[in-house]
């Protein structure tokens, strides 16, 4: 798809944009519980298996980094929602 040279939009797009807050929330809440799930699953199959430990290990270990990405993602999000913003605003010329 083509871009629109900015001199031609005519839409308020870029001063009523908005970020869907409440969903991003909700998936990161999710992809933190399922990484700490997951984290501890695969940490007991390593620690049980005779065989292919090591698959085990990095599968916690993803699923851990999983869990820590999202537990940042949330306390970025509670930091916007309470400034009452969705970040940075860039106010851009509108067109003539």
């Amino acid at each position: 798809m083509p871009r629109i040279p900015r001199s031609q939009r005519h839409g308020t797009e870029p001063d009523d944009a908005v970020t869907d807050l409440p969903l991003r929330r909700a998936l990161s809440r999710w992809a933190l519980v399922a990484g700490v799930i997951a984290a501890a699953a695969c940490g007991w199959a390593a620690a049980v298996a005779e065989a292919h430990q090591g698959v085990w290990i990095f599968a916690a270990a993803v699923s851990a980094a999983t869990a820590l990405v999202a537990a940042v993602d949330l306390g970025v999000i509670r930091k916007r929602m309470r400034q009452g913003t969705a970040g940075r605003r860039v106010r851009l010329p509108r067109p003539r």
